[in-house]
């Protein structure tokens, strides 16, 4: 939650603008009741005017008739009549967070061996001041996880089990299972990997989440010094996601508490670790 105390809008930090607003009316246009409606039926949901709202249409219907090739006259009427749209609400988001060069500076960070702000800035072709401008609201929420984006080093700071949940949160609300968004992390080794640490029944939403963590855990641990030693992190990691599954119904829109939830499946997990795997990891201050 923000400070005020209301809810984040993922979508307004992690999307470009104009996506966002695209973003948005496809939300409004995929609920169950959203059937038979205009352009002015929409503004009012929207709590637009009808020009800025025909617009937006206008350029998600270009998106839409793009990514499903079907013609245009035909998604223009499913859009409107609200039946058999052409894309999930997840598949559009999907697309669309690839847009976004926040959601891009983050990937980048987490999956480059060696990130760096001049490196990213180049292959962006963006300037260092864009960059800057860009992390005040990323930090602005970072700040919820007890985290920042350091500029300097061009890194995260703060708590490992911190930072792992906010990736977490990041690219599972971007992708929600749609597709799969670590292609260096072989699938293969962490189902082998989930078959041995599952703590909460196979259920396929829990199933996806989990591997999710697993593959972050992966990355996170793939360029820290004595990473060998460290395989027992992803377990204890991954069995707090499965354990907050487990209790409650994830959502990504309150850091806070599913903070005070991971801090509560930590002490029970750590009952599942040996000695040395405990004393590794609070070498490294994970636990």
């Amino acid at each position: 939650m923000k400070g005020d105390g209301t809810l984040i809008d993922y979508g307004e930090l992690f999307l470009e603008r104009a996506d966002w607003l695209k973003y948005q009316l496809y939300v409004v246009l995929s609920r169950p009741y959203v059937k038979d409606v205009t352009i002015t039926d929409l503004a009012v949901m929207m709590n637009s005017k009808y020009q800025p709202t025909y617009n937006i249409f206008q350029e998600l219907l270009d998106d839409l008739v793009d990514l499903s090739g079907e013609p245009r006259e035909n998604v223009r009427t499913a859009m409107l009549a609200g039946v058999d749209l052409p894309l999930s609400l997840d598949a559009y988001r999907a697309n669309l967070v690839q847009n976004s060069l926040v959601y891009r500076l983050v990937d980048y960070v987490i999956k480059s061996p060696s990130p760096s702000a001049s490196q990213f800035c180049d292959q962006e072709f963006v300037s260092r001041s864009t960059i800057s401008r860009k992390l005040k609201p990323l930090n602005a929420l970072l700040k919820q996880y007890g985290l920042k984006f350091k500029l300097a080093k061009f890194a995260f700071d703060g708590n490992e089990i911190n930072i792992r949940y906010f990736l977490f949160t990041m690219y599972w609300w971007a992708y929600r299972g749609t597709t799969w968004p670590f292609a260096s992390v072989d699938r293969k080794q962490l189902e082998e990997e989930f078959e041995a640490i599952t703590i909460v029944p196979d259920r396929p939403l829990t199933h996806l989440q989990q591997l999710y963590f697993l593959a972050i855990g992966h990355l996170r641990v793939a360029n820290k010094p004595g990473s060998s030693r460290l395989s027992a992190c992803n377990c204890w990691m991954a069995r707090s996601i499965a354990t907050i599954c487990a209790m409650v119904a994830f959502d990504h829109r309150s850091p806070l508490l599913m903070l005070r939830r991971l801090t509560f499946s930590k002490s029970v997990n750590r009952a599942l670790m040996s000695a040395r795997d405990v004393q590794n990891l609070q070498r490294l201050k994970w636990i």
